[in-house]
C-alpha cells in the first residue's frame, strides 16, 4: 500500500509540473506574437518551485521517471575481433589442429625454468600400478592436454615479460607467438567439445548418432539445426515405408508340417526300446526273476511190519 501511495504522489507531482510547463509554453508563444511586442511587461512571472521544474520537462520522460528504473538484458559480449583472426580461430574450434602442426608448436617452445608447475605432473609409480588399462589411457589424455595448456601459458608469459622489461618488441614476432598460443588453446577447446559429445553419445540412439556425426557445433553442442534434421529424418522414414516392398510373413512349423506330403509308412518306423537306466557309481542290480517252481519230494515207502508183531496180536 505504501508503494502505491508513493507512486500516486509522484504522478500528481508530475501532473502539476506538466501543467506549469504548458502554461509557460503559452506565455512564451504570446510574448513572441507580433501583436504583443509592447506588452512584454504584462507577462506573469514564472514560479519555479525547485530545479526539478526546469529539468525533465518532457512529459514522456516524466512518466518514465515515475515508472522507475528500466531493466534491460545486458549482453556479455565484448567488441568484435579482427576478421582475419576469427576466420582462423573458428576453423580450429570446429575441426581442431592437425597432429603434425600441434607437435611442431609444442617442440618450438619450452616451459620456463622458474615456473616448472606449468608442466603436467607425472603420476606416481605406486598409483600407476593400481590403475586399470582404461584409467591409464584417460590419464595420458589429460596429461597431454595439461602439457599443451602449459606451453600456451608460457608463450603468453614470455610476451608479458618482454612488455614489462620495456624492450624493443618486434610486433610481427609477437603476433606469431600469440598465434601459436591461440592455436593450442583453441585446439583444447575443440577437444573438450568432442569429449562432451562422446560422453553423451551412449545415451542416444544409434540411428540418431549417424545423423549428427558430421554435424558441426555452433551455439549448441549438436548444432542449431538439430530439430530440423530430426524432423526431416522422420518424414523420410515415413515416405520410404510406402515404397518399400513388404517382407513375407514367417510361416509357422505347423503349416510347414501340413504342406509336406506323406510318403510310405504314415506313422514311421516304431521306436527302438530303450535300455534300462542304471545308477552311476552304485551297485549294479539284476532284473527281478521269479524263483523256479520246486516240486515236493515224493513220500518214502513204508517198511512192512515184521511177522512176529501180527502173531502176537
Amino acid at each position: 500500500m505504501s508503494s502505491e501511495r508513493n507512486i500516486l504522489r509522484k504522478i500528481k507531482k508530475y501532473e502539476k509540473r506538466l501543467q506549469k510547463y504548458k502554461e509557460r509554453q503559452r506565455e512564451e508563444s504570446r510574448s513572441r506574437s507580433p501583436l504583443r511586442l509592447d506588452d512584454s511587461s504584462d507577462t506573469p512571472p514564472i514560479n519555479i518551485e525547485d530545479e526539478g521544474d526546469i529539468e525533465n520537462t518532457d512529459p514522456v520522460a516524466l512518466f518514465r521517471e515515475a515508472l522507475g528504473e528500466e531493466y534491460e538484458e545486458k549482453t556479455s559480449f565484448d567488441s568484435p575481433l579482427q576478421t582475419d583472426i576469427t576466420k582462423r580461430w573458428n576453423h580450429i574450434l570446429t575441426h581442431g589442429l592437425s597432429q603434425e602442426e600441434k607437435d611442431s608448436i609444442l617442440k618450438k617452445y619450452k616451459i620456463p625454468e622458474n615456473c616448472l608447475n606449468l608442466e603436467a605432473p607425472v603420476i606416481n609409480v605406486e598409483v600407476n600400478a593400481v590403475l586399470t588399462e582404461s584409467s591409464k589411457q584417460k590419464d595420458k589424455l589429460l596429461e597431454s592436454n595439461q602439457h599443451q595448456l602449459g606451453v600456451a601459458t608460457s608463450i603468453v608469459g614470455q610476451i608479458m615479460t618482454n612488455l614489462i622489461k620495456n624492450e624493443d618488441i618486434d610486433k610481427v614476432k609477437t603476433v606469431a607467438k600469440l598465434t601459436d598460443a591461440s592455436k593450442l588453446l583453441n585446439d583444447l577447446h575443440y577437444h573438450n567439445t568432442k569429449t562432451r559429445r562422446i560422453l553423451i553419445s551412449p545415451l542416444l540412439d544409434k540411428n540418431f548418432l549417424t545423423l549428427i556425426e558430421k554435424q558441426n557445433r555452433d551455439k549448441y553442442l549438436f548444432g542449431t539445426s538439430l530439430a530440423e534434421i530430426i524432423k526431416n529424418s522422420q518424414e523420410l522414414k515415413k515416405n520410404t515405408q510406402h515404397i518399400k516392398k513388404p517382407l513375407p510373413r514367417p510361416t509357422s512349423t505347423k503349416t510347414i508340417a501340413n504342406n509336406i506330403k506323406t510318403q510310405g509308412n504314415r506313422y514311421g518306423p516304431p521306436r527302438k526300446p530303450t535300455k534300462p537306466m542304471t545308477p552311476r557309481g552304485g551297485p549294479k542290480t539284476r532284473p527281478f526273476q521269479p524263483p523256479p517252481n520246486r516240486q515236493r519230494p515224493a513220500p518214502r515207502p513204508q517198511r512192512p511190519a515184521p511177522r512176529g508183531a501180527h502173531s502176537r496180536r
